[in-house]
């Protein structure tokens, strides 16, 4: 740097104006805009924006002799911008670095922060970082502490491996096949559930010190109404047997029923009617009949036979039926309530309450679930379903529909006639005036679940063959058909507008 240049050229902020004035005292024939650049950025003042025409003006006065104070152009002390998250949570800090003028000073910033209101959870290190570096970035100064909201009330079972009646079925649609286990049973005065209710949860505080209030977590009260349990009478928070019997949990709570063990059903036994669960070891014969107010368990074939139940059934051998002679009925004939489980279904009819889950092959049945048909196990690549008709609610699954010899093989999802005339029972029950409290308050839960499940049908409804499909196919997704005529990939098949197609995008 030109040392004379130094001496005689005298560089001042005016605070005032907010300009950057120069004077020379004497004159600086060789002074230059670069080397008057370079003069402003070893004093400090290199940020400056110079108007060229003031430097120009400038730099001709120095080189004829002395000049007084001349402004070259604006300068601009340092800023800071504070900015504060919606929730409150967290605080951020902008600091910009001077153009000639005053820095942001680090206690300075600080204060400010203060007085913004900004006054929990601030990290007075980092402020004093951001200050120093002056990026023009925005940097995280402060956080404050979420609530933590509280847990919903929750029911804790407290013996092992009850029957559970809700279908195993993974993200994928499979169905979990479980071997049939021996029969829990308790005894009355057994306890059975426990409820832990809910938490108010804690407060959390925003960077401003303000507390935020949590969420408490939501009540739930054990049901009315569930056979075979009552409330401890010394304890109001835990369920306990009011019979001898099985522990079945569903939705939450736990029923204990009364079971009937044997070793077949056949002509020795004559047709069961039981009101409770009834538990086959073995076969039930052809031209049998199993009426079950819950469950029913076999652990052979039923052949030509009737199951009914109340609750599931699960039957480990598997189904097989004929056509009844000159009738389009069959003579092994399934209904249920909740869930039927099989290894496989030949010539049946079934009306099912909830899901069909069948691990092997169905074949020339007339199936309707009242929620998802789904054939093949998890790891295995048995799964078709060829020939007869079927309807669910939602969704059919398998490996393969139909055969290559090209029986025409009938799948109805969407059907929302059904799901309509459901939500109409729950709203007629609702209007009883003699309708327990907790009783209208898990009906009236049920009737919306169903009615968000009944808006979304459309865009979840599909029929699902994993390998292919056969010729002579015909699916029927809400009011839409589609007849395949020659074979076609597999894959989830849904409705798009008025036609049935293959959803690549999954």
């Amino acid at each position: 740097m030109d040392t004379d240049l130094l001496d005689k050229l005298n560089l001042e902020p005016d605070y005032e104006s907010m300009q950057l004035f120069a004077a020379s005292s004497a004159a600086l024939p060789d002074i230059s805009s670069e080397t008057l650049q370079n003069t402003l950025e070893s004093c400090g003042h290199g940020e400056c924006e110079l108007e060229s025409e003031r430097v120009l003006a400038f730099i001709a006065a120095a080189r004829q002799g002395p000049t007084d104070p001349m402004p070259l152009g604006p300068i601009a002390h340092g800023e800071m911008k504070l900015d504060i998250a919606d929730d409150g949570l967290t605080a951020w800090l902008t600091v910009t670095p001077p153009r000639g003028g005053r820095a942001v000073g680090e206690d300075a910033a600080i204060d400010s922060i203060w007085a913004e209101g900004v006054v929990h959870g601030v990290d007075k290190d980092a402020v004093r970082r951001i200050v120093r570096v002056a990026d023009g970035i925005k940097h995280v100064i402060a956080r404050g502490v979420p609530a933590q909201d509280g847990e919903d009330a929750w029911f804790q079972p407290l013996v092992a491996d009850m029957v559970d009646r809700r279908p195993r079925i993974d993200d994928s649609e499979r169905a979990d096949f479980r071997e049939l286990g021996g029969v829990i049973t308790v005894q009355a005065g057994d306890p059975l559930i426990r409820r832990h209710p809910p938490t108010e949860g804690e407060p959390g505080t925003d960077v401003q010190g303000l507390p935020i209030p949590p969420r408490p977590g939501a009540n739930k009260q054990f049901r009315g109404r569930m056979k075979g349990v009552r409330v401890d009478d010394g304890d109001p928070d835990l369920l306990i047997a009011a019979i001898d019997g099985q522990p079945i949990w569903k939705d939450d709570t736990v029923m204990v029923s009364p079971t009937l063990d044997l070793d077949q059903v056949d002509l020795s036994t004559g047709n069961i009617d039981f009101n409770g669960t009834v538990r086959v070891r073995g076969e039930v014969a052809y031209g049998m009949s199993v009426r079950a107010s819950d469950d029913i368990q076999v652990g052979g074939l039923v052949e030509g036979a009737s199951l009914s139940a109340g609750g599931d059934i699960v039957v480990r051998g598997g189904i097989i039926g004929q056509r009844r002679k000159g009738s389009d009925r069959f003579n092994a004939i399934v209904r249920c309530e909740g869930s039927l489980e099989a290894r496989f279904l030949e010539h049946t009819q079934v009306i099912c309450g909830t899901d069909v889950l069948v691990r092997d092959l169905v074949a020339n049945c007339d199936i309707e679930a009242g929620e998802k048909i789904i054939v093949g196990a998890r790891g295995t690549r048995k799964g078709h379903v060829m020939g007869g008709r079927y309807e669910a609610f939602e969704i059919i699954r398998a490996v393969q529909l139909g055969s290559p010899s090209g029986v025409e093989t009938r799948l109805r999802v969407g059907n929302q006639f059904r799901l309509k005339k459901r939500i109409r029972q729950l709203t007629d029950r609702l209007r009883d005036p003699s309708l327990p409290p907790e009783m209208a308050e898990y009906t009236q839960m049920r009737q919306s679940e169903l009615g968000e499940t009944l808006a979304g049908l459309e865009n979840h409804a599909s029929i699902i063959a994993k390998d292919g499909v056969f010729t002579r196919v015909v699916m029927q997704i809400g009011a839409v058909t589609r007849n395949f005529t020659a074979d076609a990939a597999g894959g989830a098949y849904r409705r798009r507008q008025n036609t049935i197609e293959l959803d690549l995008s999954r």
